[in-house]
């Protein structure tokens, strides 16, 4: 079965989550919000390629996969039996700026 490493910044990310959700909604529901997240990120583990590959969805070469797991984005990558979590974001954040350092306009500019 396949190794989940996390990046620092992923790790980061699920603190940040975490923070988030206690704040605005209260310690039970950031319990059961990360309950949930963690255990789709465990799913990972039997099923590494339940995402879905960003090479379709970037202008450039990736092997980046994303798993939907709402409101946020898993973003990983498999190398042989390894699972590489690089980040988790909102939805509402631009994971191609935030991942590539490139943002949808400057794509359409470019």
């Amino acid at each position: 079965m396949p190794q989940l490493i996390y990046s620092p910044q992923a790790l980061e990310d699920l603190q940040l989550i975490r923070t988030n959700v206690l704040s605005q909604f209260g310690a039970e529901t950031a319990k059961k919000s990360m309950k949930y997240l963690t255990q789709a990120l465990r799913h990972l583990e039997i099923f590494p390629k339940m995402g879905f590959s960003l090479k379709k969805d970037v202008p450039f070469s990736t092997d980046y996969f994303c798993l939907i797991v709402q409101p946020n984005y898993v973003f990983y990558r498999i190398d042989a039996d390894t699972i590489y979590i690089i980040r988790i974001l909102n939805q509402r954040q631009d994971f191609m700026d935030i991942l590539f350092g490139t943002n949808e306009k400057s794509l359409s500019e470019g």
